[in-house]
């Protein structure tokens, strides 16, 4: 793995960064340490939504319950966003140097990890707010992932400057809206992938012999939690793509504020003009 230039000219090339970032983090432990601290979430958040949409009118009988499981969904989102914050210094670790990451990547400077909480916190309450709009969902993931992209510059805690750091990053719309238009339909297909697994599961069970009622149940259409998830599951596939072309786009943004593209086109057209003057 080279070092990459980090320019994020066009949606392709940090597509293609991000592709090779993950391919060469998969080969350390990064990716399964990011898979296991975000499993947890995305299996009790599936549990949860299943468990409120079916009660219905019920759900107040079972407040406690309910609460109960709340407070577990918040602990493993303290997992999953310390899981998404290493694995995103590890991607700009290895964007930076082209060598695969060691225990460095581990090191969660607690200001700006406790900046990135509270960026995090507030996005969730702006989703929760602001449900019933289903366009601000989108919008308030892509600047989770900015948030997530950049939480190591974030600085000593404070109550507003995370944010405004965090609206610095929203330039080269194009790009940015870009890329996050492509997770979103490579979510939904992968999300129909592991739907039509899940389906094909009973029919495997029947042709190895075993009994596939019970397979039928789990796994049929009659089950509520199914489509959640798929819909977890596919976001366990394709979030790490999606930090890692955040970091490979915030890293290209940064490197042209401060002139980086520029050094670099310079130190390559001096030997040329040297040449051409010998």
């Amino acid at each position: 793995m080279s070092a990459r230039s980090g320019q994020g000219d066009s949606i392709t090339t940090v597509l293609d960064e991000a592709e090779s970032l993950v391919g060469a983090l998969a080969t350390g432990p990064w990716l399964a340490f990011l898979w296991c601290t975000a499993v947890p979430l995305r299996f009790l958040q599936a549990h949860f939504f299943e468990r409120a949409l079916s009660l219905g009118s019920d759900a107040e009988r079972f407040a406690t319950y309910l609460g109960e499981l709340s407070v577990f969904i918040g602990v493993t989102f303290l997992v999953a966003a310390a899981g998404r914050a290493i694995f995103a210094r590890a991607c700009g670790l290895a964007h930076a140097s082209g060598d695969l990451p060691g225990r460095e990547a581990l090191s969660l400077a607690p200001g700006p990890f406790a900046n990135y909480l509270y960026v995090l916190l507030v996005l969730e309450l702006l989703s929760l707010l602001s449900a019933v709009l289903v366009i601000t969902l989108p919008i308030l993931v892509m600047l989770g992932g900015l948030a997530t992209a950049t939480w190591e510059r974030s600085g000593p805690p404070h109550p507003f400057r995370p944010l405004a750091r965090l609206a610095t990053h929203t330039r080269r719309l194009r790009v940015l809206f870009g890329i996050n238009i492509v997770w979103f339909f490579a979510t939904a297909v992968a999300g129909l992938n592991v739907w039509m697994l899940f389906l094909v599961l009973p029919m495997l069970a029947n042709a190895f012999g075993a009994d596939p009622g019970p397979w039928m149940q789990r796994l049929g259409m009659t089950n509520p939690a199914l489509p959640w998830l798929a819909l977890g599951g596919a976001w366990l596939i394709v979030e790490p793509f999606f930090i890692a072309s955040h970091v490979v786009f915030a890293r290209g943004l940064e490197s042209r504020r401060r002139g980086d593209d520029l050094k670099r086109r310079l130190g390559r057209l001096a030997p040329t003009e040297e040449a051409a003057s010998t």
